[in-house]
């Protein structure tokens, strides 16, 4: 057996991390949608209108907490590729 210290991550570490950033680039894309959404563009997509208004209705610190815990999951996955 060898004492040599390998410092490297392996290869496994590379594939979850690469994969984590995979998933969290979904959710900022899922956040920009529906950050930048209307009304019209739920009710083309075939929401009713009381699910439009539910929608339209979240309070701002629910936006808030979404953008924040999304863009610190995707720079938290880049830091883990740095």
């Amino acid at each position: 057996m060898s004492d040599e210290f390998n410092d490297q991550p392996s290869m496994a570490y590379w594939i979850i991390a690469g994969l984590l950033l995979s998933w969290n680039l979904i959710g900022l894309y899922m956040y920009y949608g529906q950050a930048t959404a209307t009304a019209e563009t739920f009710a083309t997509a075939g929401y009713t209108p009381e699910q439009i208004a539910f929608v339209m209705a979240e309070p701002i610190w629910g936006h808030s907490a979404y953008a924040i815990a999304v863009n610190a999951g995707v720079l938290g996955a880049i830091l883990l590729l740095l």
